[in-house]
């Protein structure tokens, strides 16, 4: 059954309920799973996202520039209102007029385009370089231009609200500030999360995509020995309507 969310911003004091829906989010996640088998002592995935989650949390709270919505609904069985999802997005040159650019027509343009793939193996934390500085390069692409943009850097819905509406409801929240706003949005997606937001009219621009059993090779030596399979991260863009 589809539920309709209220949607209001974040309090300090979500928090705590933000870093573990993250952490249930990600639990089945490869990616994550990988880097959590990797720790000395091994921990699980959604111990791994909360260790990470409440620095982050903690950053976005504090920066003015930053926004996290939270979609709350009567809890089953509970009649006070539960936090059933999140959305973290900011912006970029909003007192700019844009011009109708696609960031992708500037790739086919500029030699210094992020790259569409890397196909390569190495140990867990090499893995976690190779990510990290593909992020940094696309934030660079996009950011770095003159063009008018908002971006989603975190978006998390808990599993038992999954599939309910949930996630479209915080999207829809950001799009529509876009469309006000009248300039593009994009968003990082991991690898099971691109389906929402093709569904939402974003489109992928650009990708790394890697195999995870190529890079199993844990930070202390081990190694994990998992079928990890293929992973992509997928970089959308979505127009403004």
């Amino acid at each position: 059954m589809r539920l309709r969310p209220e949607i209001r911003e974040a309090k300090p004091d979500d928090m705590p309920r933000l870093i573990e829906i993250s952490g249930r989010a990600f639990s089945t996640d490869a990616h994550t799973q990988l880097k959590a088998a990797a720790q000395s002592p091994p921990v699980s995935a959604e111990e791994y996202m909360a260790q990470g989650m409440t620095e982050a949390f903690q950053m976005w709270l504090e920066n003015a520039n930053v926004k996290i919505l939270v979609a709350t609904v009567l809890g089953e069985g509970n009649p006070r209102q539960t936090i059933a999802g999140y959305i973290v997005f900011s912006h970029r040159n909003l007192d700019k007029p844009y011009d109708g650019t696609l960031i992708s027509e500037l790739m086919d343009d500029r030699p210094n385009a992020p790259k569409q793939s890397v196909r390569s193996s190495g140990t867990v934390e090499e893995l976690a370089k190779t990510t990290d500085q593909s992020m940094k390069d696309w934030q660079g692409w996009f950011l770095s231009s003159d063009i008018p943009c908002m971006y989603i850097m975190n978006h998390c819905v808990d599993p038992s609200y999954q599939g309910r509406g949930i996630g479209p409801a915080l999207l829809k929240e950001v799009t529509t500030r876009a469309d006000g706003a009248k300039v593009p949005c994009w968003v990082q997606s991991s690898h099971g999360a691109w389906r929402i937001f093709k569904d939402c009219g974003f489109a992928e621009c650009g990708r790394l995509q890697l195999n995870l059993d190529d890079w199993c090779l844990g930070f202390h030596g081990a190694t994990l020995k998992e079928p990890w399979g293929e992973y992509v991260w997928g970089y959308m863009e979505r127009m403004p309507t």
